[in-house]
């Protein structure tokens, strides 16, 4: 499911909900190069504590943080129907109603 967000600049940019088949095949670096330094420190610090482990597990949540981060730092849904998508994930905020 993909879900198109504006950001306070007024870009719309399309993100994908659920896993995350990037995070799996390139693992920390994904949230480094999205600009998301800590969720890039608690995967790295993670990993080596399990043992790499947590890479196999973390890409089932990754899109999800990502995007409710973005959600939190003022990027809003850019159509009626994106805001009925991340209601649907637990992502809307009382800035949507």
């Amino acid at each position: 499911m993909k879900v198109k967000l504006k950001s306070p600049h007024m870009d719309i940019k399309q993100f994908k909900l659920g896993f995350s088949w990037t995070m799996l095949f390139f693992g920390g670096i994904i949230p480094l190069v999205r600009g998301d330094l800590k969720h890039f420190f608690i995967s790295i610090l993670l990993s080596i504590v399990t043992m790499g482990l947590f890479w196999v597990i973390f890409p089932f949540f990754y899109n999800k943080l990502y995007i409710k981060r973005l959600v939190d730092t003022g990027w809003k849904p850019a159509l009626d129907k994106d805001k009925e998508i991340l209601k649907n994930y637990g992502l809307a905020t009382i800035l949507f109603v």
